[in-house]
């Protein structure tokens, strides 16, 4: 399935969404704590209700939307499995497209060929930017600690 970033339809809460989100996320939040699935009981206008049993990562990640349209950032559920294109993959790792090509020619990153196009799967790169993210985060703190030991700061 092939799912494009850029024709998502991300939802932007209202001020009144805002704050029913910033309340519904401070009540969820010491339920997320435990890492358990929750049961809730679902009410509908007429009265009519029933319970929803909701797994762990379910609730954080519903506590984690709620936090951020809290925020009144606009908010879009992507799955990981999903494929994108070089230009999308490209926008999400904040490259150009030659660049990620590069990559993709190297190996750094899995990709496949659909016809004459090639498709990333977003999993990749996210395993991907996590594993650049530490390996550049290891090279400040190596950074730091020779200028420490040579006196620097």
């Amino acid at each position: 399935m092939t799912v494009s970033l850029v024709r998502l339809d991300p939802t932007t809460p209202t001020d009144e969404e805002r704050q029913l989100s910033a309340e519904s996320s401070r009540r969820l939040a010491p339920l997320v704590k435990g890492g358990d699935g929750i049961r809730v009981h679902v009410v509908e206008g007429d009265g009519a209700g029933e319970f929803l049993d909701l797994p762990g990562p379910a609730v954080r990640l519903l506590s984690e939307i709620l936090a951020e349209m809290a925020r009144g950032h606009a908010v879009a559920l992507v799955s990981a499995d999903s494929e994108l294109t070089i230009q999308e993959a490209a926008d999400y790792l904040n490259v150009s497209r030659p660049y990620l090509v590069g990559l993709l020619e190297r190996g750094e990153i899995p990709s496949r060929e659909d016809g004459e196009r090639h498709r990333v799967v977003l999993r990749d790169l996210i395993a991907y930017k996590n594993r650049t993210d530490a390996a550049r985060e290891e090279a400040l703190d190596e950074l730091a600690r020779v200028s420490q030991e040579l006196g620097l700061y």
